[in-house]
């Protein structure tokens, strides 16, 4: 249990020690070729660093310097218009890209492999495992098919194998779209947060498992938000 409603009134300072042994600057390299709005998302790998502002995808090496562009932005059959996900799978040596529903994977030389279009509105991709790939959905409100579910899992070529119940159902409408919720590796396994939930669930063996509780007490905000004139100014 994490108690999140006494832990916010009541900051303590947290030593980097306690989490890390070691820090590594890297400033990236800064070019024409290379130039980034921001860093929206990265990963590590043994010999380089995936990084993306949202408009694309870039290999640097581990001291910054610019390699290559992963795949080219553009409208083509084997080009993306932005990306709104990615991870590294080591294993296979390939990068996975989610772009307007269209998972599309690339070799660590940065060029195209295959591709595959989800039938449903994925927001966020990772691996579960080495077979499956599970997909975070846009969080909507209101009446919708797209609203029954927060979770996909799929064979790495995008074939459903189950989904996950949307356990918090959002009825207003407009309302706010939630497009990312907690989904990340650690110690080799996929952890994600359903949004408006207690709990952090991870997979073990392929088995989904409770691994933390969050207590927000009064702090926890309703799920079903809605747009009024003081959240749009």
């Amino acid at each position: 249990m994490i108690d999140l409603e006494s832990g916010i009134g009541n900051p303590e300072p947290v030593l980097l020690s306690t989490v890390t042994s070691e820090i590594e600057y890297v400033p990236l390299e800064t070019d024409t070729a290379c130039m980034l709005r921001r860093i929206s998302n990265l990963a590590l790998c043994d010999s380089f660093i995936v990084v993306s502002d949202g408009t694309k995808l870039m290999l640097f090496d581990r001291e910054g310097n610019f390699l290559k562009p992963v795949g080219s932005v553009g409208r083509g059959p084997e080009e993306y218009t932005y990306v709104r996900s990615f991870f590294v799978e080591k294993n296979s040596r390939e990068i996975y890209l989610l772009s307007m529903g269209k998972v599309m994977v690339f070799g660590f030389d940065g060029k195209y492999k295959r591709s595959f279009k989800a039938d449903f509105r994925p927001s966020q991709v990772i691996s579960r495992d080495q077979n499956t790939l599970i997909f975070h959905l846009f969080n909507l409100s209101g009446p919708s098919p797209d609203t029954a579910w927060s979770w996909y899992i799929t064979d790495r070529q995008g074939v459903i194998i189950s989904r996950m119940l949307n356990h918090h159902r959002r009825v207003s409408q407009p309302g706010l779209i939630v497009p990312d919720s907690p989904l990340y590796h650690c110690d080799n396994a996929a952890h994600f947060l359903e949004f408006g939930n207690d709990t952090l669930y991870y997979f073990k063996n392929s088995v989904m498992e409770p691994y933390a509780i969050f207590n927000a007490g009064k702090l926890k905000m309703e799920t079903d938000l809605h747009l009024t004139p003081e959240t749009i100014s």
